[in-house]
């Protein structure tokens, strides 16, 4: 396979929304230095922090910084992640 800096232009937009796009996408994210974010998956306008270590931290951005969240229990029953304290 040609390396993806000799792929026309057109076809990497062709792939955007297709599993190879999304791929590719995939792969470049998580080569980026860390922390990682991404969305919470149980709480609206929530993210999740993921240090290099793998410790996963739900907060919010607050003036483009990050700020720990505490979530109760009866706000997010069947949520994954709890803020990880202090």
């Amino acid at each position: 396979m040609a390396d993806d800096s000799t792929v026309p232009l057109s076809q990497l937009l062709a792939e955007v929304e297709t599993l190879k796009g999304r791929e590719r996408l995939r792969v470049y994210l998580e080569s980026l230095p860390f922390p990682h974010f991404e969305a919470h998956p149980g709480a609206p306008r929530l993210y999740v922090r993921i240090d290099q270590d793998g410790k996963r931290t739900s907060g919010r951005f607050v003036g483009r910084k990050f700020v720990e969240t505490e979530l109760e229990a009866d706000q997010l029953a069947d949520a994954p992640y709890r803020s990880s304290g202090g």
